[in-house]
């Protein structure tokens, strides 16, 4: 059976593409992809040919109609397949894929798909549904729930880890994180180089044979999205335009509010009087 040398191998991997050694690995990144192909097989799913999945760019073009000789005007009309699917001249960095080489990215229902592009509200979205050419191995990167940290069994007294985690524990902790990583929407004021770990990854399953992986949409909760490495292998066919009507946010508090004292006298008053008591 293969175990992971580290409960938290993923964040070690990450460490090192990113800040050490980007394109020829050292022996710790080799063994960890290694490791990930071979516990990759028990996460493999088929995507079926004829499948129905959904791809949305922001944006639209115009259209003229016409209704009479002297009665023409432009229409806003949804982008065509020379939009909809991804050109290597234009392609940037993914989650999935380096810039010029492209990826198709889809998800398994329309809102889904408008919302990994992050549209504001009145923005037009172009939609497009595809068809899966051909059966798909793709790897499910959805089953994997939980992070690393939550299988460290730790001394609440010491503070130290009271067990070594087992092989099962260390390949869901490093799986779940490897999920979270391909999930984590990444915005483009952000450096590519946070793309890295999982470009890596999908090079590795692309080089095992791999069709695409599908990952979890931490921006709609409703489907999943899916990136095919060859974006031939699914095809467009229709073409509608959206309009972004309303957007929703919730938010937990995480921490306790840090105050700046001076603007709150009535907190060094009473650290005042603390102080005073403990002398």
């Amino acid at each position: 059976m293969t175990e992971f040398s580290s409960l938290h191998g993923f964040l070690e991997f990450q460490r090192n593409v990113r800040w050490k050694r980007r394109y020829v690995h050292n022996d710790e990144t080799q063994q960890f992809l290694t490791d990930v192909l071979e516990t990759s097989a028990s996460r493999l799913k088929v995507l079926r040919k004829g499948s129905i999945l959904f791809r949305a760019q922001r944006g639209f073009t115009w259209t003229t109609e016409s209704h009479g000789e002297e009665n023409e005007f432009d229409v806003e009309t949804a982008y065509g397949e020379d939009r909809m699917v991804p050109k290597a001249e234009f392609a940037g960095d993914g989650r999935a894929n380096p810039n010029k080489i492209p990826a198709l990215y889809l998800a398994t229902n329309e809102n889904t798909a408008m919302a990994e592009v992050r549209p504001w509200i009145g923005s037009r979205i172009s939609l497009s549904q595809f068809k899966v050419m051909r059966d798909c191995r793709i790897v499910d990167c959805t089953l994997d729930q939980k992070r690393s940290w939550s299988f460290e069994i730790i001394d609440w007294k010491t503070g130290l880890r009271a067990e070594e985690p087992s092989a099962a524990d260390k390949e869901a902790g490093v799986w779940g994180d490897i999920a979270h990583a391909f999930s984590e929407p990444v915005s483009s004021d952000e450096p590519s180089s946070d793309y890295i770990p999982t470009q890596v990854l999908a090079e590795a399953f692309r080089s095992r044979g791999y069709d695409g992986i599908m990952y979890k949409s931490l921006l709609d909760e409703r489907g999943m999205n899916i990136a095919l490495f060859d974006v031939a292998a699914a095809e467009p066919i229709n073409f509608c335009l959206y309009q972004t009507r309303r957007i929703s946010f919730d938010f937990d508090q995480i921490e306790n509010r840090r105050f700046v004292t001076k603007y709150y006298p009535q907190l060094l008053r009473s650290a005042g009087k603390r102080d005073t008591s403990d002398d």
